[in-house]
């Protein structure tokens, strides 16, 4: 059984990943993560997400939530993804980051903090958009420098950034 900790808990993916890990008997959940004066902090996840209570609290405390868990999984803003992926280099724990709206500067502290622990990243979760970034990229040795291709990508409309 893998244990994991979800930050962003209460946001769109960070509520559907910790709904699915309770279903998964393969996952213990171990925390959820929120940012300090969410007014949902205390609460029983479980309950939070209407799955009945699971004896999991709402916490703003990284570090000891990490100390608790196998892997992270990060869903929040880059600020607070540094801080928790900071963190997890400490206490040598894995990290899948689904954070998006780092800058170059901050994606390479994300690549760096790969050497020293396991990430899994990547700017989209969705399986149609990661197969669109293995078409266009074959498409793209294909076609040849001749072409030019544009791509814009659009998120739901609660989207941040």
């Amino acid at each position: 059984m893998i244990s994991l900790s979800v930050s962003g808990a209460r946001g769109k993916m960070g509520s559907r990943i910790l709904s699915l890990a309770f279903q998964d008997s393969a996952f213990k959940v171990a925390g959820a993560l929120e940012r300090e004066g969410h007014p949902e902090l205390g609460g029983d996840i479980g309950e939070l997400l209407g799955v009945g209570r699971k004896g999991v609290t709402l916490s703003s405390d990284a570090e000891k939530l990490l100390k608790e868990t196998e892997v992270h999984v990060e869903f929040s803003s880059p600020e607070a993804s540094l801080v928790h992926l900071r963190v997890a280099v400490k206490l040598k724990k894995a990290i899948v980051i689904g954070t998006t709206g780092f800058s170059p500067k901050e994606l390479e502290e994300v690549m760096n903090a790969g050497r020293i622990i396991p990430i899994l990243w990547t700017p989209n979760m969705s399986v149609g958009v990661n197969l669109l970034f293995e078409l266009i990229s074959d498409a793209a040795r294909k076609l040849g420098p001749e072409y030019e291709v544009e791509i814009v990508e659009v998120h739901h409309h609660r989207k941040k950034d």
